[in-house]
């Protein structure tokens, strides 16, 4: 079912908690209710505690929703893949930070001299996601992202610019794009890395056909840095909570380039929710749902939202990826006792909750459900780099691979780059290739009203009274 639309009191949400949100496979049913549900999903008073919130949340408990099937960007990064050690993939995939926080980790690394060619890239870098035998025997592998398969892509599917919004996380998926297709991005102040988060806006040019039938096509790349992708008359309290949240204007760059035929928007905001704000998190999912449908005024975008991956309280010691889901949720149930309270702190435990929220929330869009789409996009799709990012607590920040001695005290949700988030930007662009072009778009739309026109000419044919002549 669409989720309820947004309420103009910014009060926790009503709707039932569903196993899915709270099943095993998320496992820390305390943290869920505490950390999770009791924050975005259960409506909670002052005299509630834990054990009344737990036992609310036990009696709203429905069984676990089927996984979605059909789709091959449906089905890639998901719980049942592994990373599987790739060293030759780390060639092809390496690149050179040059922002100060994260170009830390390559300078400092020294290959082993044991096995300089099994070492001559951090381990972390080392390894590739593989899908099940199942999907990938029909679904084209997830693939390393480069400038040969970004310019087919935006080509292909006429994009001729790209903007990221969210937070720093965010920053880091736009900066790994860039960096991945052997550009880079101004340099606001190279001293400070505060500022290394920053917006930025970049020209990009794939270069013209090999055969010399076509030009080059400029795209213009560009993050906006929105920590609540919040925008027009919505304002936060978030002041007035712990942390400064970075609250760039994204809307009016990204709706007014008339220049932009079309543009891919990727968006993602729930790292910096916390009790008590407004508007929450739902709130603003359902306002974003609602005016890209029929505010934004941009039909031909390609828009993505990504989903929220936690962070891993082992990352201090961790030098390998997890097997399974289950070790991922383990660890957090169960973390070091010196960093015990990083979960709850950041608030790790109800990511998952987050992330199923907002597909029920795109899926009520897509199908039909939800708001009426009127100007908007087709589809908002999800890209899905929760799975895969569980699986993940190597080459964090603060992870034994990043031997620089000024490295972070204690970071396990940010990465060292090149690593991990470059897999955001394959996945993504994996998943750009299953899409059809604007001119198989136009094709199928011109198919479907010719299809349905003769349809009401056969019907309005049969359901006329028939004539005869004398």
């Amino acid at each position: 079912a669409a989720p309820p639309p947004p309420r103009k009191d910014h009060e926790a949400m009503t709707m039932p908690v569903t196993m899915q949100s709270c099943r095993p496979a998320r496992l820390i049913p305390a943290l869920c209710a505490i950390a999770g549900a009791a924050i975005y999903l259960l409506p909670i008073s002052d005299s509630d505690g834990a054990a009344g919130i737990a036992s609310r949340l036990a009696s709203s408990l429905s069984p676990p929703s089927a996984p979605p099937s059909g789709t091959c960007s449906s089905t890639r990064g998901g719980p049942d893949g592994r990373w599987e050690r790739d060293v030759p993939l780390a060639d092809l995939a390496y690149y050179e930070p040059t922002y100060p926080a994260y170009n830390t980790s390559n300078p400092a690394h020294r290959p082993s001299p044991d096995d300089p060619e099994g070492t001559m890239h951090r381990k972390p870098t080392t390894y590739a996601w593989r899908d099940p035998p199942e999907v990938e025997s029909r679904c084209a592998r997830i693939a390393p992202l480069t400038a040969a398969a970004f310019c087919a892509e935006v080509r292909r599917l006429g994009i001729d610019r790209i903007v990221f919004v969210g937070d720093s996380i965010m920053f880091q998926q736009s900066y790994a794009l860039v960096l991945q297709i052997g550009h880079d991005i101004p340099h606001k102040d190279p001293k400070t890395r505060r500022n290394s988060a920053g917006s930025w806006t970049s020209a990009y040019e794939c270069p013209g056909d090999e055969d010399g039938g076509g030009g080059g096509q400029p795209v213009e790349l560009q993050f906006l840095r929105n920590d609540f992708l919040i925008y027009g008359n919505m304002v936060t309290n978030s002041k007035s909570l712990p942390g400064k949240p970075v609250l760039k204007d994204w809307i009016g760059p990204y709706r007014l380039a008339s220049s932009s035929a079309r543009t891919l928007l990727v968006v993602n905001t729930g790292a910096h929710f916390k009790r008590g704000q407004k508007p929450s998190y739902e709130d603003v999912v359902m306002r974003f749902v609602a005016d890209a449908g029929t505010k934004f005024g941009r039909p031909n975008d390609l828009v993505f939202w990504r989903t929220t991956p936690g962070g891993h309280p082992t990352c201090g010691t961790a030098t390998e990826p997890f097997r399974t889901q289950e070790e991922y949720y383990d660890s957090v149930e169960h973390p070091p006792a010196e960093h015990a309270n990083v979960v709850p702190k950041y608030g790790w435990g109800k990511f998952g909750a987050m992330n199923d929220y907002l597909k029920e929330a795109l899926g009520g869009y897509n199908d039909g459900t939800g708001v009426g789409v009127t100007s908007g996009p087709k589809r908002i799709h999800v890209l899905d780099v929760e799975p895969m990012t569980n699986l993940r607590p190597d080459g964090h920040q603060t992870s034994p691979d990043n031997r620089d001695p000024d490295k972070p005290e204690w970071d396990c949700l940010h990465y060292s780059m090149p690593g991990p988030i470059d897999w955001f930007n394959n996945l993504l662009f994996t998943n750009l290739a299953d899409l059809p072009s604007l001119e198989e778009e136009e094709q199928e739309s011109a198919a479907a009203a010719e299809s349905s026109g003769a349809l009401r000419t056969r019907q309005d044919r049969e359901s006329s009274p028939s004539t005869t002549t004398n």
